[in-house]
């Protein structure tokens, strides 16, 4: 029993290290952060004071860097004031706030957290405010959201939600937020038959 203890709490203690790694483990996550590494899913800000947010893309599997992008991010506009969208190594106006297709002339590096942009925002109300990531109105690829490879020949690449798909939100202003959803790690079916 003493084993089986000792190795339940390796396990939780295990869990509760990749809850606050440094980034969603698992490769092409596009997530919504508070941080540039990658770490802070959730925030509470005071109404009407500036804050800042990145659309941050995780473990890229592009071998020629990021040439460009496309998603549509979602949040409540009677809650949330976004103030400002600027996406990274980008010259373009930003025509149809929320709704984003860019192409870049200067890929942007592979890091194991790559900024695509930098949201300021002001909150209107002390109110829980989600936000989501969903694809683009008309998507390079049916029903997804992607990103360039600037490998020769292009390519194009489907990114995945951090928190497991667009109907979860990917960010919580003054509420929580899941933690990134990694398929290959831990599962409760392995350790329910450490009791059995």
């Amino acid at each position: 029993m003493i084993n089986r203890m000792f190795l339940l709490v390796v396990a939780l203690a295990l869990m509760a290290g990749q809850a606050a790694a440094q980034i969603d483990p698992d490769p092409n996550g596009l997530g919504i952060y508070f941080d540039l590494e990658a770490s802070q899913h959730s925030a509470g800000v005071p109404v009407f004071t500036p804050f800042t947010m990145y659309l941050i893309l995780t473990n890229a599997s592009a071998a020629g860097g990021v040439f460009g992008w496309e998603c549509t991010i979602e949040y409540d506009d009677t809650n949330m004031l976004v103030l400002d969208w600027v996406p990274t190594n980008w010259s373009g106006s930003v025509f149809d706030p929320s709704n984003f297709a860019i192409g870049l002339e200067t890929p942007l590096p592979w890091e194991p957290a790559i900024n695509l942009m930098t949201i300021t925002a002001m909150m209107l109300t002390p109110d829980c405010s989600w936000l989501s990531i969903i694809p683009y109105p008309n998507p390079s690829i049916p029903d997804n959201i992607v990103y360039v490879d600037g490998a020769d020949p292009w390519n194009l690449i489907p990114m995945y939600q951090s928190t497991g798909g667009p109907e979860f939100p990917v960010a919580g202003i003054n509420c929580e937020v899941p933690p990134p959803v990694s398929a290959e790690d831990f599962n409760w079916g392995g350790m329910k038959t450490l009791y059995r």
